[in-house]
């Protein structure tokens, strides 16, 4: 690779005698304000899925207790076998329901996801360009080196990046759809415990669902941006890069720990998950919250002039 990394004159002349390893600025794991508008627009539309699941299934259990309520005033003699075929009804009726639900929001969140994702991936880009400039910066002295916009394997790496992304915002619907239609029509089935109980029950798959989406959006916002950062160092002339650990965790990888202050190439980097033997960079893996700086050796004569 042609080195393409320049140093000004007072920099070198400070570097050399010393054979300093010069250190960039630390890059952001990922842009906050991206993760944000990401998060957002995921809550919106989660958001709108709950809240019409949330008031058909009342509706549904609402018509149901009113026509309950009716056979019992109309047809005493006969109440036991009527309300047997009215609990069937209420079967077809829910199973109608959410095939009607499920069909709609599969393709809203399909219609919607790879805009979302894709203006994820274009706030992240400017925020990781803007931060790996300034932190080439600080190694070269001053001088501002131009980072290209999607050098070597990041066009690939962001298309992989995008169909997961795309992927993870139909999962939100197919899982929650599934979980609530389920929890409606094990209770229907069985006679449950009654609508209070469901309602409980989607509460409480209401909450897992907005987390998992926020989830998604800060581990997703991560790993696109680890990937830029990687690809546009290497196309810079970069050759190194400083693991920094996060310290924030509660349960921290072990790995993880050990790394922090750590030079390693980007040509080979090191393992990150003792169990699968996989290797990468920090924010790679989920809930990592690592981050790395460009680094610059003097003893790599390519990379100085």
């Amino acid at each position: 690779m042609a080195r393409q990394i320049r140093l000004t004159r007072k920099r070198l002349e400070w570097a050399q005698p010393r054979q300093a390893t010069l250190k960039g600025t630390r890059l952001p794991p990922y842009s906050a304000a991206a993760s944000a508008k990401y998060q957002a627009s995921l809550d919106r539309l989660v958001q709108q899925m709950q809240k019409e699941y949330n008031a058909e299934v009342r509706k549904l259990f609402r018509q149901h207790a009113d026509e309950e309520s009716a056979l019992a005033m109309d047809s005493p003699n006969h109440y036991a076998a009527s309300i047997m075929a009215l609990d069937s009804s209420l079967a077809s009726q829910a199973r109608i329901l959410f095939s009607w639900l499920g069909q709609k929001y599969a393709k809203l969140f399909a219609s919607r996801a790879t805009g979302m994702t894709e203006r994820m991936i274009d706030s992240s880009s400017m925020a990781s360009k803007r931060a790996l400039g300034d932190s080439l910066k600080k190694i070269s002295g001053g001088i501002t080196i131009p980072v290209p916009d999607m050098p070597g394997e990041l066009s690939e790496k962001i298309t992989a990046a995008t169909a997961e992304n795309v992927g993870l915002i139909k999962s939100i619907q197919q899982q929650y759809h599934e979980r609530i239609s389920q929890l409606v029509l094990r209770s229907v089935s069985t006679g449950g415990n009654g609508a209070q109980d469901i309602f409980e029950g989607i509460r409480h798959y209401d909450g897992l669902t907005e987390n998992r989406a926020k989830l998604i959006a800060i581990d997703q916002t991560r790993k696109v941006t680890s990937a830029m950062n990687v690809e546009r160092a290497k196309s810079v002339g970069m050759r190194r890069w400083e693991w920094i650990h996060s310290g924030g965790s509660p349960e921290p990888r072990k790995l993880h720990v050990q790394y922090d202050g750590q030079i390693f190439s980007y040509d080979d980097p090191p393992v990150i998950d003792e169990r699968t033997g996989e290797r990468g960079f920090p924010g790679q893996l989920i809930h990592c919250k690592c981050t790395m700086a460009p680094v610059l050796e003097l003893g790599d004569a390519e990379d100085t002039q």
